[in-house]
């Protein structure tokens, strides 16, 4: 939000107002990110999969175009959080995280868009 880039935020079902109250706590004018399009609230299952159909080429062109908007609403580009475990890792299949990094790594290098994937990782 500080460098002045729409920023998409992929959480769980169900999870919006506990992402919604992170932010305010962290002192972001949440009530302006939204109404400005500088912040967006995408619901990993419902939302993605719509957009997307399950696939990481698909997911790639969902960034791509996600890009595209934040440029032409003037924003510098696009960032993405995803809760893999809860947001898109039900979108994508378990098997198909690693094709969907490789494919970040190719096709966002020389983009305006950030990905940053978070993994809830089990401790025994």
């Amino acid at each position: 939000v500080a460098q002045d880039a729409c920023c998409l935020y992929v959480v769980a079902p169900g999870e919006s107002a506990a992402a919604l109250e992170y932010l305010a706590n962290a002192e972001l004018d949440v009530a302006d990110l939204l109404n400005r399009g500088a912040l967006k609230l995408i619901h990993g299952h419902a939302d993605v999969a719509a957009k997307a159909k399950l696939s990481p080429k698909a997911m790639i062109e969902f960034l791509l175009e996600a890009e595209a908007e934040a440029l032409r609403c003037g924003f510098h580009g696009v960032r993405m959080l995803c809760d893999m475990a809860g947001g898109l890792g039900e979108v994508i299949e378990p098997d198909l995280h690693l094709e969907y990094e490789l494919l970040l790594n190719v096709h966002l290098s020389r983009r305006k868009a950030t990905v940053f994937c978070q993994y809830r990782r089990e401790r025994a």
